[in-house]
């Protein structure tokens, strides 16, 4: 089975947002003019669109990634208890002949 990575990527994007957040806004710290101070907020925003987009984006692959594999679990799970259940019931009628 998968290991849970929502947790993980969840953690890497808001990370990835903070960190953008914190860059942008420690460089707005150099522009005088306002029109390149609304400029870069304007970008910010857009950027901090986009990652909250793609960590979305990631975190319903994720959630479709252990769906499957939890399906081919189950169904790995119920071939292995039927080849069981077959192999008890050949060893039954073996030891029925064998007497």
């Amino acid at each position: 089975m998968m290991p849970n990575l929502e947790p993980l990527l969840i953690f890497f994007g808001v990370s990835g947002v903070l960190a953008a957040s914190f860059g942008i806004g420690y460089t707005l710290g150099w522009f005088r003019g306002a029109g390149e101070l609304e400029a870069t907020r304007r970008e910010l925003a857009d950027l901090q669109a986009d990652a909250l987009e793609s960590v979305n984006k990631l975190e319903q692959q994720v959630r479709q990634i252990q769906a499957e594999s939890d399906a081919r679990a189950r169904t790995a799970q119920m071939q292995a208890d039927r080849l069981l259940h077959l192999t008890r019931e050949l060893e039954t009628a073996q030891a029925r002949r064998a007497s």
